[in-house]
């Protein structure tokens, strides 16, 4: 072989691990566990805005309920007053 085999060769095997370094380097490290951390805790914060949500949502239906009761116990106990009174209106035996 003579020198300008050598060079060539040497040249090709340098560049390909040149290319391959650099192929090897500029890939896209995996996610670390400080990133987990950070998604973890903005996940937190939008779970507490949808628990207060949620929470704001049932104490809602639970006053509508209980006005809904409120009314059906009030019309019931109407009722009692108005048979009372007519029960006290009638002529005794």
């Amino acid at each position: 072989m003579d020198q300008n085999e050598l060079i060539t060769l040497a040249g090709v095997f340098f560049g390909g691990l040149l290319a391959g370094a650099v192929g090897y380097f500029k890939k896209q490290k995996p996610v670390g566990a400080q990133t987990a951390v950070l998604t973890g805790v903005g996940m937190e914060l939008g779970n507490k805005e949808q628990i207060e949500r949620l929470i704001h949502a049932v104490e809602k239906i639970a006053k509508a309920i209980h006005d809904e009761e409120q009314d059906e116990f009030k019309l019931k106990m109407e009722h009692l007053l108005e048979a009372l009174e007519r029960a006290e209106q009638r002529p005794q035996r």
